[in-house]
């Protein structure tokens, strides 16, 4: 399927002095620096050690190996690694070869005594960038090239052309998206000089700084408001990259402590862009240039989306000297992972709908600067390919005014979805809950209640904590905070109220998750009571009670009445949302869930593949819900016994789990899921070690007679079944049966599956006639609960004709 937005990573360009300087020099930050040592003993040298401190001031992440094989396995294992190397002299001829076509490694650096000699050794290795004889003054002029060198990757966003009129936002590249609300948001709060101090206090604790940071951090602090921020931007490399990346990264902390200098140097980017290009001046043109590499697979994104929009994400510096940036551009040459572009960007300073203003008077370097504010946007005109050069593209960019017809509905629909109530910090929070980030929401929604005491405002922020815990997986501090704004709603709103009916909803969905359905039900029935009562009939929130009654009943195993009420849900989502709408993605995962326990795969992939599409075009791609998606596709190739599609699934989904959200129950689920994946593919082994990580976890989190302890009893009897085990496997599958037969309805499908897992295991032991008791069970469940041609049915109908053979 074509993908009609994308985000890519490019270099910022600075000026000319710093583009006269190495380009391998200029993101630094952004790489892993791999240092190979000679010898073991090299680790304990006062010299290295030195070295390493002053480096960590140039780049974020630093491993040092003395195995060459550890080295090159550490390199190759992620493609997306970007890595810098240092390498020792003695080791050049074995180590350069190697490297010289992995794409992940970018540069390589020699240190030797002997320059000379390694120095004619390592002609025609373009990744070679030096050879170097003193450890320290190289870490120097390394971190200097760094400092001047800004060149900070900037988020880009490609939309295609009349791509808004005709489908959902939800198709956008969500950075675009993300990028333009935090520039509103960011605009709309009052901050404070607390803020700066915060800021301050963050700059100065950094791990590394140098004498002229800490100048820069004392200069700030004592004269912030003396200076224009156009001052502090381009004086500081070190501001400039730590502004620019946090940006680039949506680094929620970061920009909640530094959101006061994007607002003043937007602003001051603005006031200086009024005195220079005023109306009575005219509208000449003014034609500035920008020099970068791209890959070859972004450059094709870039040649796909001509006559579409192009968005810059975070501060753009361009320069009015065109050989400046072609000298940029064109260092790539030698990069054979790169293509060579320069930016032609004519601009129109009467009708753009981008401030920029040309910094050269202010800027200490005196260089010929344009620089624009964030989320830039442009019209991607001609692209070809520059006469006498190779690898040398130039591309046209025109700007676009705020009636260009585009971007305006592009920017209407991203109002229209993202409107709310509340500016500023609240908003802000919202976005943090968009972007994953539910540690720094928490954190912002529990310093806005310590400074509030308007009773509505409190009952807001209780909700929006409730709803951050939700996503945490942490249930029952959820339903606290549901519960402390009903309380809230009591005394401020009537009884039949919108905001009342969406507390009840909430606290179903805490309930629901806290796997007592039948308190979930309750709340949300009271709520859709109210919400049909009280809304008008294409309100979009009766979808959301609908879907939930949906799930409850899914979860009870009635698969049947739970369709019933996802396709109610589905009916006012059509009426009211684009087809591609983030809420259809939720509607075609649940009718998926329902269609896999009914047996029915085919339709179940169908459906999860239509919500991941959604999903993939909408959220970051660390996002919990995209790790949600990533665990239904698993799911489903294991019931069609695909199980390495299954187990490479689940492991997307584990790599998001384990870095962002390392206490969800979403873990436990995955480690499960892994460990079922194992022991259909025969490794049973490593499928006890996945069961029983999750059943530790599960242990130590859930009561003792929770839905997902049974299942990890059920999984692990299983396993020890295969192994002829079948003493221990018992002992866990009646303590599976104990905890389903207590918690489920007698007709759930989880209970066939334990009645017949049971049934194998007195088979096996040549107990024919409880055996055939259990699958009886077994079968008498599954011909109920699902449908006829569900694979489970021919099964147990099979064993059952085995066993009464046996009698």
């Amino acid at each position: 399927m074509d993908k009609k937005s994308s985000t890519i990573f490019t270099s910022d360009e600075s000026s000319s002095t710093r583009l006269r300087r190495s380009r391998n020099a200029q993101t630094f930050q952004s790489y892993h620096l791999v240092w190979l040592y000679e010898s073991i003993d090299d680790l304990s040298n006062d010299i290295y050690s030195n070295a390493i401190i002053k480096l960590h001031g140039v780049v974020n992440t630093i491993n040092t190996f003395t195995d060459v094989d550890e080295c090159i396995n550490f390199i190759t294992d992620d493609e997306e690694k970007k890595i810098v190397m240092i390498i020792p002299g003695s080791l050049c001829q074995t180590i350069v070869p190697i490297v010289q076509d992995i794409s992940q490694v970018h540069c390589v650096y020699i240190y030797s005594e002997d320059k000379e000699k390694y120095e004619k050794c390592i002609e025609g290795w373009y990744k070679v960038q030096l050879v170097f004889t003193d450890i320290i003054k190289f870490c120097e002029t390394l971190k200097q090239t760094a400092q001047d060198c800004i060149q900070d990757l900037v988020s880009i966003s490609f939309i295609e052309k009349d791509e808004i009129l005709n489908s959902d936002l939800d198709t956008l590249d969500s950075s675009f998206m993300y990028s333009k609300i935090l520039k509103e948001i960011l605009l709309t709060i009052d901050f404070k000089q607390e803020h700066i101090d915060e800021f301050l206090t963050f700059y100065r604790e950094r791990p590394v700084c140098d004498p002229d940071e800490l100048m820069t951090i004392k200069e700030l602090s004592e004269k912030y408001h003396q200076y224009r921020p156009i001052l502090w931007y381009t004086k500081s490399g070190t501001l400039c990259s730590m502004i620019n990346r946090g940006l680039r990264e949506m680094q929620v902390d970061f920009i909640i402590k530094s959101g006061f200098f994007v607002r003043d140097l937007h602003n001051d980017i603005v006031a200086l862009h009024s005195q220079q290009y005023t109306v009575e001046q005219g509208s000449n043109s003014l034609t500035v240039y920008r020099g970068q590499a791209l890959s070859q697979k972004d450059f094709d994104k870039l040649n796909n989306t001509q006559g579409g929009l192009i968005s810059f994400n975070n501060f753009l510096s361009t320069s009015l000297d065109k050989v400046v940036a072609t000298g940029f551009a064109e260092s790539a040459k030698n990069d054979t992972y790169q293509l060579s572009v320069v930016f032609k960007i004519i601009i129109d300073p009467s009708k753009s709908s981008s401030p920029f203003a040309n910094v050269t008077e202010i800027s200490p370097y005196g260089e010929r600067e344009i620089l624009f504010s964030i989320h830039s946007v442009f019209r991607i005109g001609q692209i070809k390919q520059i006469e006498g050069y190779e690898c040398l593209w130039e591309v046209d960019l025109t700007s676009t005014c705020d009636t260009d017809p585009q971007l305006h509905a592009l920017t209407k629909r991203i109002q229209e979805e993202t409107a709310s109530e509340y500016s500023g910090w609240y908003r802000l929070g919202q976005l943090m809950v968009q972007l994953g980030q539910f540690d720094k929401a928490n954190e912002l929604y529990e310093k806005l209640l310590t400074q509030t005491t308007d009773s509505s405002e409190q009952g807001h922020l209780y909700y929006q904590l409730g709803s951050v815990k939700m996503h945490q997986g942490e249930y029952a501090k959820a339903m606290k905070f549901y519960e402390d704004t009903l309380e809230v709603h009591y005394n401020v709103v009537p009884l039949y109220n919108n905001e009342v009916a969406g507390s009840y909803n909430s606290i179903g969905l805490a309930y629901d998750n806290l796997n007592e359905p039948t308190k979930a039900l309750s709340y949300y029935e009271k709520a859709e009571k109210i919400a049909r009562e009280t809304l008008p009939e294409d309100d979009p929130r009766l979808y959301s009670f609908n879907n939930n009654i949906g799930s409850v009943y899914s979860k009870m195993g009635e698969y049947r009445k739970a369709l019933s009420y996802y396709e109610k849900a589905h009916e006012f989502l059509q009426k009211t949302l684009p087809a591609n709408h983030i809420n259809f993605a939720t509607f075609y995962n649940n009718t998926g869930w329902i269609y896999n326990r009914m047996g029915e795969y085919t339709n179940a992939l169908t459906q999860y593949e239509k919500a991941h599409e959604i999903l993939r075009k909408t959220l970051p791609s660390n996002h919990l819900q995209l790790a949600v998606s990533y665990n239904s596709l698993g799911s489903i190739y294991d019931e069609m016994c695909k199980y390495p599609k299954a187990l490479e699934y689940y492991k997307k989904v584990l790599e998001i789990v384990e870095i962002t959200l390392p206490n969800h129950p979403l873990l436990p689920v995955t480690y499960n899921n892994i460990g079922v994946a194992y022991k259909n593919m025969g490794e049973l082994s490593q499928s006890l070690l996945y069961l029983e990580k999750a059943f530790e976890i599960r242990q130590k989190t859930l009561p003792a007679n929770h839905s997902d302890l049974a299942s990890s009893y059920n999984n692990i009897g299983a396993v020890y079944q295969n192994m002829n085990k079948y003493s221990e496997s018992l002992t866990y599958l009646e303590k599976a049966l104990e905890i389903r037969q207590a918690v489920l309805p007698a007709n759930h499908p989880s209970l066939a599956s334990t009645y017949n897992s049971i049934g194998n295991a007195y088979y096996f032991t040549n107990e024919y006639s409880k055996a055939l008791s259990y699958y009886e069970r077994a079968l008498n469940i599954y011909q109920h609960s699902s449908s006829p041609n569900h694979p489970a049915i021919e099964k147990i109908k099979g064993s059952i004709a085995a066993v009464k053979n046996k009698l």
